[in-house]
């Protein structure tokens, strides 16, 4: 059994907010004051495993996150979503904590010792956007009908015409 799954039933004390598709928690390891975890109450892995619904109410509870953060903390709301191999638990959650100016940078710089700031030239940027563009039409060639992703993908196709 997933050990998020049921979390809010098991340990109602950590939860900050609730509804049928979401729960947000305080995390169990905070990293500091006011770090939360924003997940589907439905056990998924991806955001591509929740309909219409529940993505939209997963996206509306990081926005509630975010914004608590605001009157919580004095430092700017960050989210971050793990993929699959960078999390210890299999169910999707949003990790939403105050975070100082820089944050996400400052991490990554320190973590795997990249600079702080290096701006990339039109060639390098171009070489990524030429590499990445065709993973998206593969990606959304791959999208199963009546996910989040086929249900967005249609979505967004409707309103283009």
């Amino acid at each position: 059994m997933c050990e998020l799954c049921g979390k809010n039933k098991r340990e109602p004390f950590r939860v900050v907010f609730e509804d049928k598709h979401i729960v947000i928690v305080i995390n169990i390891e905070p990293l500091k004051p006011g770090h939360m975890m924003v997940m589907p109450v439905r056990h998924a892995e991806q955001l591509g495993d929740l309909d219409w619904e529940e993505a939209s109410a997963f996206l509306k509870g990081i926005d509630r996150a975010m914004r608590a953060i605001n009157k919580y903390s004095d430092e700017e709301p960050m989210c971050v979503v793990n993929g699959p191999r960078h999390r210890t638990q299999s169910h999707l959650h949003a990790h939403v904590l105050p975070c100082k100016k820089n944050g996400l940078r400052d991490l990554y710089s320190v973590a795997e010792g990249l600079p702080e700031r290096e701006r990339a030239d039109q060639k390098t940027l171009t070489e990524m956007a030429d590499t990445l563009r065709p993973l998206f039409e593969e990606i959304a060639s791959c999208l199963p009908a009546g996910r989040h992703g086929g249900v967005l993908m249609n979505s967004l196709a409707m309103t283009e015409e």
